[in-house]
């Protein structure tokens, strides 16, 4: 009987020590520590026209992006679908790119961060050619 019992307890252990949980944690991207996560505001303008019009990014974890033309509003909520696109962004240094598709046309984007990672300005293309400028700040 106490070889038995042992024999259980033996088993009950190495199963309690399997099932422990590791300590070591994934660590994160660099796009999920990157300084430029979050919400920014600003404007573009199209070269050749006068005037700019409002639009604001979402910059999210993993590489995701989301794009709002805002036009005169300011609650993203009220946006119809039109006027919203998702895409993908990258940081190289201090150079922060977007690709989203608007409308049928790809929509790319390449803008200089400042050391503070608090604005950035550059310049934003349909399908590679140059349309116009933009600015952002968080």
């Amino acid at each position: 009987m106490k070889k038995h019992f042992f024999l259980m307890l033996t088993s009950v252990l190495i199963l309690v020590a399997s099932c422990k949980k590791s300590n070591t944690e994934t660590p994160e991207s660099p796009q999920q520590l990157s300084p430029v996560l979050g919400y920014w505001t600003g404007t573009y303008n199209t070269t050749g026209f006068i005037g700019s019009s409002k639009y604001a990014m979402l910059i999210k974890p993993g590489g995701v992006v989301r794009v709002y033309d805002l036009d005169d509003k300011t609650d993203t909520s009220a946006i119809s679908a039109l006027s919203k696109a998702d895409g993908v962004w990258t940081l190289n240094g201090n150079i922060f790119q977007t690709s989203y598709k608007s409308g049928a046309k790809m929509v790319n984007t390449s803008a200089t961060v400042n050391a503070a990672f608090s604005s950035m300005t550059g310049t934003w293309a349909y399908e590679g050619v140059t349309k116009g400028n933009i600015t952002l700040s968080k």
